[in-house]
């Protein structure tokens, strides 16, 4: 585990260090020009196509975060049903021969959502 909690480290001092360059780039970009006195012009969007893959990516990694998190979580009634559905998954695809990550992740994926919908109408209250 310290493997992973060195990547983790690593990752997130690089994503707070891309968020620092991201944010003096707008900053800049705003700031008026020393000869025009005009605001220089925000980035091409073949420059932003990028930060939207990011976007996306980061996005699928939040949620399953949340999902890894409350699967992780000891004692809680929905950690151990999560868990349970995550076994479950997990025996039907090696019956199956279902041996493709990418089939995996997308039912783990899934679960996620699912664990999130539930989670939010279990904190929701009635009319």
């Amino acid at each position: 585990m310290s493997d992973m909690k060195t990547r983790v480290e690593r990752v997130v001092a690089e994503l707070c260090a891309l968020q620092r360059d991201l944010n003096q780039q707008l900053m800049d970009s705003a700031e008026p020009g020393a000869v025009t006195g005009q605001a220089a012009t925000p980035p091409a969007a073949a420059e932003t196509a990028p930060i939207r893959d990011l976007k996306s990516v980061v996005d699928q990694v939040r949620h399953f975060l949340w999902f890894y998190l409350q699967v992780s979580s000891a004692g809680s009634e929905s950690a151990e049903r999560t868990r349970q559905l995550l076994r479950q998954v997990a025996r039907d695809s090696h019956r199956n021969g279902q041996e493709n990550p990418a089939t995996f992740f997308e039912r783990l994926s899934a679960m996620a959502e699912y664990a999130v919908l539930q989670r939010n109408r279990s904190n929701s209250k009635p009319n």
